[in-house]
């Protein structure tokens, strides 16, 4: 994953940009022509990305906004459906890539986070803005990239 330059985005960036990652990864993974060998990779790669950015925007976003009355039901809402997707991948590992089983769960979680992003980019982000200053969602950047790249080391070592 390409990380920007941490000085001058905000952690709404960064977010995007690993959704729009996840979203690729997502893409081949549920490609009925991506073969079984590049899907196994493919997991692998999506499941440390999401557990990466997932632990590290539970951290670095949800956290600061919980601090908010208007945050805290969002945020709480958003690490849920965290849980959910990390749930999912477990069983995944479980599964054999080639068996229909493993496409028929590849499927749901796509589905899953897929809504989880979007609710996130349109309500928690929405809420986010009226609660986090300017310097706040900079300096919030700085520390959920250096934790989700600390953390993609630490999932794909696991794979």
């Amino acid at each position: 994953m390409l990380i920007r330059e941490t000085n001058m985005a905000t952690i709404y960036d960064s977010i995007l940009e690993h959704h729009e990652d996840l979203k690729n990864l997502m893409k081949e993974l549920t490609s009925t022509r991506t073969p079984t060998d590049v899907r196994e990779k493919v997991f692998k790669d999506f499941a440390a990305s999401l557990e990466a950015h997932a632990g590290a925007e539970e951290r670095f976003f949800y956290s600061p906004i919980l601090m908010h009355d208007e945050g805290l039901e969002k945020a709480r809402h958003g690490a849920y459906e965290h849980e959910e997707a990390h749930d999912l991948i477990e069983d995944m590992k479980k599964l054999d890539p080639k068996g229909k089983a493993f496409m028929t769960k590849a499927k749901k979680v796509t589905k899953e986070v897929r809504h989880h992003m979007e609710e996130e980019e349109k309500e928690i982000f929405k809420t986010s803005k009226k609660v986090l200053s300017d310097s706040e969602v900079k300096k919030l950047n700085e520390q959920y990239v250096s934790d989700f790249i600390r953390l993609q080391k630490k999932y794909a070592k696991k794979g």
